[in-house]
């Protein structure tokens, strides 16, 4: 279970512009694009790979397992970003998750 108290985050003073790892598991951001598009997940560049926690003048970034992983520990209460309480679109993420994992018929 991951501890989303507000001690366990780091200082959030960024924008997405500028983060360069998810902020929950600390995985390079660009490693994670790369992973993505290396197995064939995520469409071009790997972008489904990441979600990003859009607020304006803000954003912060996540790998699409930490985000998820954070939906299925919260449960039925809703779900905000742990760095700036905006509310999350758990069902758009989810079918984000899909699509990154989609496997096509063969």
């Amino acid at each position: 279970m991951f501890d989303i108290s507000s001690s366990s985050l780091p200082d959030v003073q960024t924008s997405a512009q500028n983060q360069s790892e998810c902020l929950i598991c600390r995985e390079d951001i660009s490693e994670i694009l790369h992973r993505a598009e290396e197995e064939h997940k995520g469409y071009l560049g790997g972008v489904l790979g990441i979600w990003v926690c859009e607020r304006e003048n803000w954003g912060t970034i996540f790998c699409i397992h930490c985000a998820i992983r954070l939906i299925e520990d919260i449960g039925t209460r809703p779900l905000t970003c742990p760095a700036c309480t905006r509310a999350w679109d758990t069902v758009e993420m989810r079918r984000q998750k899909e699509l990154y994992d989609y496997v096509p018929f063969e």
